[in-house]
């Protein structure tokens, strides 16, 4: 009764309004019944217990449509109502219901962003700043509710005391977040963009009235030379550089607060002081600041006290720890230090996220790169508040003697708001130079940065974010001079890695001026020779040569003395120093390399061609001696070895293909193109000491002497090659001489290969891997004979059994390939080579190239059965089906021992599970009941034939797999940061290029997108059981388990209906 009591009250608060729509010919008499029934049905969806979402939505859109016909009326007849707005009332009130009783905090949430939006649509403000401060009041510390509250006073309303007001009140609870920041200096900016803009209107309307006042003096026909006084004038007055010095004339102190971003750089100041210091503070502050264009001077000091900081975070002993964090804090503040926070915990979490890589990474992508920051990156480019104001502002108009200033001085036009494509490339190139002079610095010049080094041995791999900026940079100049840019990614790319070494190594020492000269740039790339390749001039003059390479490295050297001069002031413990002292050559060599994957496409034909054709020289057998440096003993192999190795496959591949197309002799050129491979596989395991027992072929070494282009074009094709190939095979497939990623205990091989070295494995695959698919017919009769007669006396024994775990479970074929000592093929060598990766100790980045070759792996082994590379269980069965019953089943046998072997690369990804391994299981269940119709494929009676035992187990080992998929997702708590359910097949080098655009969302999947996979896996379970299985029953209780097991029931259920 209470409730239907509170409806009638409401309702009868309305009876008014429809009375007045009624008498002013808005509604019928019908309509107005019907408005009437339709609000006490939503009346009472609104007070039902729980209250749902739903409802208050179609409340919300009833009376949203009745607000829309009303508006068009009151349009049409022109009518002022007295009941006008009573509707919009009625839906901000519908809204208060809502977020006074939904409890959801999902949807909570979407219903509070659909009432702002509602206020904001019709210019509700009171209402809107009455539901943010009971919202601040109801959540002290939710960031974004403040920060959007903010926003709205200082943007929408123009309240700027309000804004701070708000901000200042959030930073006393909520001083360790960044957007809270970033929202600050967004107030402020927004304020002096608001005075800057009032400036420069006042101006053109000063200018205006001058204007008007000459035009006035030649109507009146005045005499001539006061005409010429007051058109002179207006001239004088039309220049907007003028403002400034005016400014700063007339009042000092707000000229201090406009043209030098007083207020704003107190901002950025304070914000490195608070607990939210790091590098998202930054990233979000260089985000604010470069939405507008007079914020060069903020942009500035932002990346330079971030610098600041890290140097001063990273320095003295890496053990970072309370006692140590409060120590540390007691000499910064004797040494006017800047790291003064209140908590000694707050201070810990303050140099423990400086100290990490990633932050010393961006900081030093941002600062060695800021000329190409502040020029190219943003809409505009980023000048300081005098050269906007001479621009005339974001929307001002220069005038013609700004024109023509500009058209004479070409490069002046730095400082301008829209500067010339010259400039533009012009600060890309600084960028490239200052980076290439970090790239080239020795290694001890960073000693002071405890374990960055360490962290990331390879060092074509450290300092990523670095890598990203000199990508973009490179990519701007691109554009102008592509050619330029190739030659430098050529010459970077032939430069070896201990370039650096020989002409360093003796300046590493103790000593502090010694380690000065350490930091020197020493590599075979001249700087003013990249400029002008990048510029596209034969000769530098002074200044070019001054702005380009002289200031770009002293900025590089400026940063490095920061580092130093911070380790000077916090020096690390005497153990800690003896132990991360660099020696001898490896603190003298480069800090970076770079490798042909992360340069080959700024890379023109003819440099290309040169890089191939030393890889070749290098790896194919042409030469005896790499492209850069004789090997005198084995040297490990790298990740940029293989890379290299796979860029001259790939273009000696490419090369196949343009000849078959061209016509003539196909075979010839398939079979000198399959010579020339193979030697280059046993060339480059050679270089490395990964072959010991297989000699070279002489003939290679003779004809590598003769003339190179008829080796191109005949390969090698000699009896020796074919038996050092042989060797090479053998030694590759024999489980005792495969390569593994960590050797055994006396091998001669490095101590770790490279984890992309499946890369190798899966070249050799889909080179050979189809041959050796073809040449299993000869012997699938004998095998499976043998199998058959041990088999049949041994079938009483095993009906028991249960088919085991894993995806070769019961079957015989599988058991007998993984017990042998050869593998069957260079996948299976590939997959035990992975099989020895330690899932735990790789970082996100090599689990990602874990996964693609696990995946990659299976798909090439499918491919070079099938010929497809699509593998669905009807083309399995279908290919099975077509070939005959000996030759199947030695398949079958092949790639189950595949599958088994695959299995001790756990976690396999969802990828693989799905698109290779369960596709297979599927078409061989359904191969194996075609080959026994009638028989129940779950029967569990004890004398049942031979092929129906199979059938039974093949059907069971897709089981089993089905099993393990769906407990994939109970791993981590996580799921949708799991890699293996995160990995969709992207290769590392498209991941690393969505990395540079996008890195927050990398290696990362949505919590929608997890769920609806997991939804289809379960469908596709079902199908299995009612499709291939043809058990209902199971297929059932798969139903029920997914209802209570998937992680959203509801699009479970969805598309199960759907089908």
């Amino acid at each position: 009764m209470t409730r239907a009591h509170a409806i009638e009250t409401r309702l009868e608060k309305l009876v008014p309004a429809l009375d007045e729509y009624y008498t002013s010919g808005f509604l019928t008499r019908e309509e107005t019944v019907e408005v009437s029934r339709q609000r006490q049905h939503w009346e009472f969806r609104l007070v039902a217990k729980p209250l749902l979402l739903l409802d208050v939505r179609g409340a919300i859109t009833y009376e949203l449509g009745l607000e829309k016909r009303l508006r068009e009326y009151c349009i049409y007849t022109k009518l002022n109502l007295q009941h006008r707005w009573d509707i919009v009332d009625r839906i901000e009130g519908i809204y208060k219901i809502g977020l006074k009783h939904l409890r959801n905090k999902a949807e909570h949430e979407a219903l509070r962003q659909e009432c702002v939006l509602f206020m904001k649509q019709f210019q509700r403000n009171g209402s809107l700043s009455n539901l943010y401060g009971e919202l601040m009041v109801m959540h002290p510390r939710r960031s974004d509710i403040w920060v959007e509250a903010a926003e709205w006073q200082g943007f929408s309303q123009r309240n700027t005391d309000n804004a701070r007001a708000i901000i200042q009140q959030a930073l006393l609870t909520m001083s360790s977040e960044p957007v809270v920041w970033a929202c600050a200096l967004r107030v402020e900016l927004q304020f002096v963009q608001r005075l800057l803009e009032g400036l420069l209107a006042e101006h053109r309307e000063e200018v205006r009235k001058a204007r008007k006042r000459a035009a006035k003096a030649t109507e009146d026909g005045d005499e001539e030379n006061r005409a010429n006084d007051a058109m002179t004038a207006a001239e004088e007055g039309e220049a907007t550089s003028a403002i400034a010095p005016k400014l700063r004339a007339e009042n000092e102190d707000m000229a201090h607060v406009l043209l030098d971003l007083a207020l704003a750089k107190t901002v950025v100041e304070e914000a490195f002081d608070s607990p939210a210091s790091g590098t998202v503070l930054l990233e979000q502050l260089l985000a604010v600041a470069g939405t507008y264009a007079f914020a060069r001077e903020v942009v500035e000091l932002a990346v330079t006290t971030a610098a600041h900081k890290m140097a001063e975070a990273c320095s003295g002993s890496a053990d970072v720890t309370v006692a140590a964090a409060r120590v540390c804090g007691a000499r910064g503040a004797s040494a006017s230090s800047s790291l003064t926070i209140a908590s000694d915990q707050q201070q810990l979490r303050v140099r423990t996220q400086w100290r990490h890589r990633h932050s010393i990474d961006t900081v030093f992508a941002h600062y060695l790169a800021l000329e190409d920051l502040v020029m190219n990156r943003y809409t505009t480019a980023i000048v300081d508040t005098t050269a906007y104001l001479a621009d005339g502002g974001s929307g001002g108009i220069s005038t013609a003697k700004r024109r023509n200033q500009q058209a004479q001085q070409p490069t002046a036009g730095a400082s301008l708001l829209t500067p010339s494509e010259e400039d533009r490339r012009r600060a890309a190139v600084k960028a490239v130079v200052s980076l290439l002079a970090f790239s080239f610095t020795p290694t001890s010049a960073l000693a002071e940065l405890s374990g960055i080094v360490a962290a990331d041995t390879d060092s074509t791999k450290r300092f990523p974010a670095v890598r990203r900026a000199f990508a973009e940079a490179l990519r701007r100049v691109a554009t102008v001079s592509a050619e330029g840019v190739s030659r430098v990614c050529a010459h970077l790319l032939r430069t070896p890695a201990t370039a650096a070494a020989s002409t360093a190594a003796s300046t590493t020492t103790a000593n502090k001026s010694k380690r000065k000269d350490a930091r020197q740039t020493h590599t075979t790339l001249d700087m003013a020779a990249a400029v002008q390749w990048l510029l596209g001039q034969p000769h530098l003059d002074k200044a070019t040569l001054h702005a380009c390479v002289t200031e770009p490295r002293e900025r590089t050297e400026r940063l490095l003395r920061e580092v130093t001069s911070a380790a000077d002031m916090h020096p690390p413990a005497k153990s800690r120093a003896r132990h991360e002292a660099p020696a001898g050559t490896a603190g003298a060599a480069a800090l970076m390399t770079w490798s042909v994957v992360q340069l080959e496409h700024f890379l023109q034909a003819a440099d290309r061609d040169a890089l191939v054709q030393g890889a070749g020289d290098g790896v194919g057998g042409f030469a005896s001696v790499p492209p850069y440096s004789p090997l005198k003993t084995a040297a490990a192999m790298t990740t940029e070895d293989v890379e290299r190795f796979i860029v001259w496959w790939k273009e000696e591949e490419a090369v196949l293909r343009g000849q078959q197309e061209e016509g003539g002799d196909s075979g010839g050129a398939l079979a000198a193109s399959r010579t020339r491979r193979r030697l280059a596989a046993m060339k480059l395991l050679h270089q490395h000491g990964l072959l010991p027992s297989v000699d070279m072929p002489a003939s290679a070494k003779k004809k590598s002497s003769g003339n190179k282009r008829e080796l191109l074009k005949g390969g090698i094709s000699d009896a020796a090659s074919e038996d050092a190939w042989a060797k090479a095979q053998g030694a590759l497939l024999n489980r005792s001489s495969a390569l593994q990623f960590v050797p055994v205990a006396g091998a001669t091989a490095p101590a770790r290969l490279p984890l992309s070295l499946w890369r190798f494995f899966s070249a050799l695959e889909k080179l050979e891997g189809p041959t050796q698919m073809r040449e299993k017919a000869p012997r699938a009769h004998a095998a499976v004979s043998r199998s058959g007669r041990n088999g049949s006396d041994s079938d009483d024994d095993h009906d028991n059994e249960t088919s085991g775990s894993g995806v070769a479970a019961g079957c015989k074929y599988a058991e007998g390939s993984s017990s042998s000592t050869r593998l069957s093929s260079f996948a299976a060598a590939g997959l035990l080579f992975l099989s020895g990766v330690p899932h735990s100790t790789l970082s996100r980045e090599e689990e990602w190239v874990r996964l693609e070759g696990v995946t990659s792996l299976l798909r090439c082994r499918l491919f070079s059965w099938l010929g497809r590379r699509v593998c669905t269980r009807d083309t399995v069965a279908e290919t099975l089906q077509r070939a005959e019953s000996n030759l199947a089943e030695a398949w079958i046998a092949d790639l189950q021992g595949l599958l088994a072997l695959a299995q001790r690369c756990q976690p396999l990804p969802r990828f693989a599970q799905t698109h290779c391994v369960l596709p297979f299981l599927e078409g061989v269940a359904l191969f194996r009941s075609a080959c026994t119709p009638g028989t129940a494929l779950s029967a569990l009676s004890r004398n049942v034939s031979q092929p129906a035992k199979v059938t039974r187990d093949a059907v069971q080992a897709a089981r089993e797999a089905y099993e393990a998929l769906l407990q994939l997702y109970g791993v981590s708590k996580h799921p949708e940061s799991f890699l293996p359910l995160v990995y969709d097949g992207t290769s590392t080098k498209k991941l690393a290029q969505q990395a540079a655009t996008t890195p927050s969302v990398c290696f990362k999947a949505s919590t929608a997108e997890v769920q609806r996979a997991n939804a289809e896996d379960w469908v596709a379970y079902v199908l299995f059981e009612r499709i291939v299985s043809k058990d209902l029953l199971r297929a059932k209780a798969v139903v029920e388990q997914a209802r209570r097991a998937s992680l959203a029931p509801q699009i479970f259920m969805v598309r199960l209906s759907a089908l």
